[in-house]
């Protein structure tokens, strides 16, 4: 397993897909909803498994001081 920040756009784009079927599409929310006016600010964070696919996703964001929080 690797754990490592998304590097380019496929993998970026593979991201924000695992990110809205796992979270967002049980809801019905549209695409688009797994994103927020904060990523750019984020730091993002993926898990790739030894076949090369991507199994986790997770984005810290800064909340005060040093204290962060991890979402989506």
């Amino acid at each position: 397993m690797e754990i490592r920040a998304p590097k380019t756009d496929s993998e970026f784009e593979a991201y924000y897909e695992l990110r809205w079927r796992i979270l967002r599409k049980p809801w019905g929310e549209a695409r688009g909803t797994e994103m927020d006016a904060l990523e750019d600010a984020a730091t993002h964070v993926a898990a790739i498994d030894k076949a090369k696919r991507l199994v986790g996703v997770g984005r810290l964001q800064h909340v005060e001081g040093a204290l962060g929080q991890v979402r989506y």
